[in-house]
């Protein structure tokens, strides 16, 4: 498992416009417990972004579909998003997540998928052994400070020509 990575939201509850895709934003608004089983996989296997080893229709699917069927898909999605909060260390609290859950549930589901999407991104980034996983590359130039030029002189000197003569300027009368 990568190391997690700290600080607040990237994406704010209304960035992206509904995370950004028209596929997270139908699937937030149009069928919730399929897009929190997506969530719940992506969770499961960060930081691989590999799109072909997420699920949809798992257990987190089942339960937000059977929790929805009572009228409280809040539940589910509330305990996720405290999760990836906790994960990480993003600030807040069980009742912001249980009111953005409750009122809010497209958006919430939106904001933490693309969360993880970005995270994932992230953590993938190549660092060759010059950066953490929260900086991603960094250019050898950088991590030692900038460039280094060697103090000799240059080799190439471009030849003088003092016995040419001058050009000659014709004009034409018409």
């Amino acid at each position: 498992m990568a190391a997690p990575q700290s600080g607040s939201w990237r994406n704010g509850l209304f960035g992206k416009i509904c995370g950004g895709s028209c596929g997270t934003c139908m699937g937030a608004w149009c069928c919730t417990p399929c897009l929190h089983g997506r969530v719940s996989s992506r969770y499961e296997v960060f930081p691989d972004s590999d799109e072909s080893r997420l699920e949809t229709f798992n257990g987190d699917c089942m339960i937000a579909y059977a929790a929805g069927c009572f009228g409280l898909t809040f539940l589910p999605i509330m305990f996720k998003r405290a999760e990836i909060r906790q994960r990480f260390d993003i600030p807040g609290d069980g009742c912001t997540d249980c009111l953005l859950s409750c009122f809010c549930q497209p958006c919430a589901l939106a904001q933490m998928s693309t969360e993880l999407k970005d995270r994932s991104a992230a953590a993938l980034l190549p660092t060759h052994g010059l950066g953490d996983d929260k900086t991603g590359y960094v250019s050898p130039a950088a991590a030692t400070g900038g460039m280094v030029y060697a103090d000799s002189k240059p080799t190439y000197t471009a030849p003088i020509y003092t016995d040419a003569p001058p050009p000659q300027v014709t004009q034409h009368r018409a």
